[in-house]
């Protein structure tokens, strides 16, 4: 049941300091010359304090990245405690475990710096931020060291941000002897500028269209969608892997906030579905989110 708050004798719900949390005020709304104009000016107090929040949000988004799109960004507190209990329930490891994943990645300074170098030295620099920041990428991050897949394969790179995080997760494995490796797919031969050095030696990036690529592929225990937003060609990456998928292989899409492609394909294979959904702090964004598919 819904938490409800609760003011002297009168049960509300309503924003913290709301006109109908004192009494006296519930009883002047309640007058018929006054009462709608009295309402019709706090609802007005109310929006426009939302507008503001987010003005401000977007003043800083201004102010202090470059970026124009993908856009990159910290989680809040919460969030981050969220992320952990989902992918503790989805893989069925220990919190703890889960918990000590996401540390190691945020103490990982040679990805750190490497992000920063690369950026600062690329000519894209104007419009990408040379601070990284990871967002949902995290769950990525502890989904491959939890799980040690052997063949990573990412339709659709950008810059190369989560390739390399993905590709840190496939190093970190193979120190303890489970080796993997890397693929990205991307149609524009500029993407995927940030995979260079270390990472290239277990990650790498063909250019070219993710439906021809995905077919020369066999094996595949972790599969990213991240290319097209088009549900319709979201889909056609599903079906062209599916039978290329390992037993135990894990499907994710980066577009299930807006797509219901990964939603169906679970349904038609039988698969367990599960989602997460970012809460970007102080970002303008709504946040994307993680759609998640299991055997």
């Amino acid at each position: 049941m819904e938490e409800r708050q609760v003011v002297g004798p009168v049960h509300v719900d309503a924003e913290p300091g709301g006109l109908i949390e004192n009494t006296s005020a519930r009883r002047v709304a309640r007058v018929p010359a006054v009462g709608s104009s009295l309402v019709s000016a706090w609802r007005a107090r109310i929006a426009l304090g939302h507008v503001a929040r987010e003005a401000r949000k977007a003043w800083r988004w201004w102010r202090d990245s470059r970026e124009v799109s993908n856009y990159t960004y910290d989680l809040t507190p919460r969030n981050l405690e969220q992320l952990a209990a989902f992918l503790a329930q989805a893989s069925g490891a220990e919190l703890s475990r889960v918990q000590e994943l996401m540390r190691e990645l945020d103490a990982d300074e040679m990805l750190h710096a490497h992000v920063r170098r690369a950026t600062l030295a690329s000519p894209d620099v104007m419009h990408a931020d040379a601070f990284p920041r990871f967002g949902r990428r995290i769950g990525w991050y502890v989904l491959v060291r939890l799980f040690r897949p052997r063949l990573v394969v990412e339709t659709g790179v950008e810059k190369g941000l989560g390739a390399c995080v993905l590709c840190a997760a496939l190093i970190r494995n193979a120190e303890e002897g489970a080796p993997g490796r890397y693929v990205g797919i991307d149609h524009n031969p500029q993407a995927g500028w940030l995979l260079k050095g270390a990472y290239t030696q277990v990650g790498s990036i063909v250019w070219g269209d993710s439906l021809a690529e995905l077919a020369r592929l066999a094996c595949i225990d972790f599969l990213l969608h991240a290319s097209s937003t088009s549900p319709e060609h979201e889909a056609r990456e599903y079906d062209v892997a599916e039978p290329r998928l390992s037993d135990g292989a894990l499907v994710l899409s980066d577009h299930a906030d807006a797509s219901d492609a990964l939603w169906k394909f679970a349904l038609r294979t039988k698969r367990r579905y599960v989602y997460f959904q970012e809460q970007p702090r102080d970002h303008f964004h709504r946040g994307d989110g993680i759609g998640l598919t299991l055997p």
